[in-house]
């Protein structure tokens, strides 16, 4: 009877944290590259939610957005473009891990105009 208890709450949990990132609300960590973390409040609660940041953390992304699209998502062509541009990330340079990893992250795709669908092109 405990154990059901136990996996009633991690349900209802879960569906309350699809709910929030469903509606812009960040159910915790870190806030992606290019992204903040801003305080709302909602239904009288402080609650979190992800804003765009620093204008040339998103221009990066909006850079590229444009090269995934030009590239057909390859992320190591992707990367190489964003370094032969002198383009970096918080002081390191782009790698295609990090290019897929941005290409993956949802939230980008609410937030950053034009970003593109992972799988898409």
């Amino acid at each position: 009877m405990a154990r059901d208890r136990g996996g009633q709450a991690a349900r209802l949990r879960a569906e309350g944290q699809r709910q929030a990132r469903a509606s812009g609300l960040r159910a915790g960590g870190r806030a992606p590259y290019g992204l903040v973390l801003e305080r709302v409040l909602v239904g009288g609660r402080p609650r979190t939610r992800l804003a765009l940041g620093d204008r040339r953390e998103v221009t990066t992304l909006r850079t590229l957005a444009r090269f995934a699209l030009a590239l057909n998502h390859d992320a190591r062509a992707v990367a190489a473009a964003l370094r032969g541009r002198g383009v970096h990330r918080r002081g390191r340079r782009w790698t295609a891990q990090d290019v897929r990893r941005a290409l993956a992250t949802t939230a980008y795709a609410r937030l950053v105009p034009g970003w593109p669908r992972l799988g898409a092109g």
